[in-house]
């Protein structure tokens, strides 16, 4: 009989050897492209969540922002009732989406005029690497003949009205690396420099003529 031939063991151990080199290079790799793939679409889901805020309390200014959970609603389509709004996908209303979970915290009493919004990864280093926040501000009405006298004054005949400017600040920031001290030590960890940070007017109403 004819003695059948194979590979030796000296042959597999390099085969071996060589697919642990490629899988130490490319993981990181695929990692490090999670990462920033859910970083930035924590970031979007972020500015998302601002938008439905300022279209909910533009229409309830009596109750001002609202939770997350609100915002959004189950079903195809949604229906749009007291408690969901509709305003965004039920996936993030839910508060996790893409690795990140979200929170909503509308301020400090009825009608919400302050905001705060979260989002922090799941898993630090490995679902994502920064935490964001949205601040969010609403000023109350005010009066366009109010505004106009310290303008110089109201047009006669022009009619008056009513606006309300909005002030929203995004802040994105690195946490400390995995595994240090000072993360070990603390629940909320120190931060690295500043590496996102967006500010935002959005004003509701119409002033008329006014004199400059």
């Amino acid at each position: 009989m004819r003695k059948q031939k194979g590979f030796s063991l000296i042959e597999l151990l390099i085969v071996v050897a060589i697919i642990l080199i490629i899988a130490a290079i490319a993981i990181p790799n695929l990692l490090r492209a999670r990462i920033a793939a859910n970083e930035s679409s924590a970031v979007a889901s972020v500015r998302t969540v601002n938008t439905a805020e300022i279209t909910y309390q533009t229409g309830n200014p009596t109750l001002g922002y609202t939770t997350l959970a609100i915002l959004g609603g189950a079903g195809s389509p949604c229906t749009l009732t007291a408690t969901s709004a509709c305003l965004i996908d039920n996936t993030l209303a839910t508060g996790t989406k893409s690795g990140y979970k979200f929170q909503v915290t509308p301020l400090p009493a009825t009608p919400f005029t302050q905001l705060v919004v979260s989002a922090i990864p799941v898993t630090f280093n490995q679902t994502g690497g920064r935490r964001c926040w949205l601040f969010g501000l609403r000023r109350n009405t005010v009066s366009c003949k109010g505004l106009a006298s310290t303008r110089g004054g109201h047009k006669p005949g022009a009619s008056d009205g009513n606006i309300r400017c909005s002030f929203f600040l995004l802040v994105c920031q690195q946490s400390l690396p995995s595994g240090s001290k000072r993360e070990k030590s603390q629940n909320n960890p120190d931060w690295k420099a500043l590496d996102q940070s967006v500010a935002r007017f959005s004003c509701v109403g119409h002033c008329g003529s006014m004199i400059a």
